[in-house]
């Protein structure tokens, strides 16, 4: 029996929705490619990071790691959605792993002879924050896509339940890794990870799109979305409120290798766990979120979200043992999941 949703359109129970989901092939290989890419990024945040404080003791330096991993948001994040545009969510999703796995590839190599340094690992975070950017635009638009409209909430709820979780998962068997293996265990499971997804990918058989000239209106394209955007004051909202969460909210995942080695004296497998914890809080709290139906309680979650998130950061940044941290992290990751599964909801 189908229920109705607050605008009227027929929903499907969530159970048979996911079976329908799931029962799509490429579907399947989109929300996969999106499982393994996230547990990458996870583990690689958390493993960098013990890496960068094990080798330099340095915390400016750890966060700097984690801040290369977004300054491709800030730079090419508009130029990634024309380019999907122009040459299709497939095709970018496709050569952007491409490039990920020549780079795990060249990372393999260089740990196997004993030649990996600092900067190597920087100038991957980089290109992985640049793969990062396409996760919007050419993925879940294209989950949105082989969904459609009947599908599309519970597609995108799915996707972004599942995505929560690997935050969880990917700190944990980063920190497992770290402790038995070493940053060559994390290199060689992301090399493996990127490589299935750019399988997956490259098997997918939705329609490409032409490719079609892109430097003459790239720029043009690029401040007419500039424009479209500042017409819209939700548009304007949301971008305010994922600034000041950006800014101040997020970062604080990037001190938990910090926090975990120097403050609290755990191993590296006792960070993953400590790590793991902001994760499963996230989990917790995109499930929370999910239950918002109108417009108001959506929007309600998106700002509460943010609140919660600083406020756990404020709790991890004033303790100092691991009775009063892990609350603070399971509260700032409850805090990013609320924010994140209503960011996707509003922006569709």
């Amino acid at each position: 029996m189908t229920q109705n949703d607050p605008s009227g359109t027929a929903v499907e129970p969530a159970g048979k929705s996911v079976r329908l989901l799931l029962a799509n092939a490429d579907f399947r290989r989109v929300w996969l490619i999106g499982i393994f890419s996230g547990v990458v990024r996870w583990l690689e945040l958390l493993a960098y990071g013990i890496y960068a404080f094990d080798l330099t003791g340095s915390a400016f330096l750890v966060t700097t790691f984690t801040l290369l991993r977004f300054i491709p948001f800030a730079l090419f994040g508009a130029v990634t959605g024309v380019l999907v545009d122009r040459f299709g969510h497939q095709n970018v999703l496709r050569y952007s792993l491409l490039l990920m796995c020549l780079t795990s590839g060249v990372l393999v190599w260089l740990a196997s002879s004993d030649q990996l340094e600092l900067w190597h690992l920087a100038i991957a975070n980089i290109l992985g924050g640049f793969y990062w950017t396409t996760d919007f635009p050419a993925r879940r638009n294209l989950i949105g896509q082989l969904a459609g409209p009947n599908l599309l909430a519970r597609a995108l709820s799915f996707d972004a339940a599942c995505n929560t979780l690997t935050r969880a998962a990917g700190p944990l068997c980063g920190g497992l890794l770290m402790a038995t293996l070493g940053i060559s265990g994390i290199i060689n499971l992301s090399a493996v990870l990127y490589v299935m997804a750019a399988l997956l990918a490259f098997r997918m058989m939705v329609d490409s799109q032409r490719p079609e000239s892109v430097a003459l209106s790239l720029a043009r394209e690029i401040w007419g979305g500039v424009r479209f955007a500042a017409t819209r004051r939700d548009l304007l909202a949301a971008f305010s409120i994922t600034l000041i969460f950006n800014l101040f909210g997020f970062p604080f995942t990037a001190l938990i290798p910090v926090i975990g080695k120097q403050v609290l004296g755990l191993s590296p497998d006792g960070v993953g766990m400590i790590a793991a914890a902001e994760g499963m809080g996230a989990v917790i709290g995109a499930l929370a979120a999910g239950r918002g139906r109108t417009t108001g309680q959506i929007w309600t979650n998106y700002a509460g979200g943010v609140v919660a998130c600083l406020a756990g950061a404020f709790i991890i940044g004033a303790g100092s043992h691991i009775l009063t941290v892990v609350p603070g992290v399971l509260l700032a990751g409850f805090g990013g999941g609320f924010f994140a599964a209503s960011q996707v909801t509003i922006i569709y």
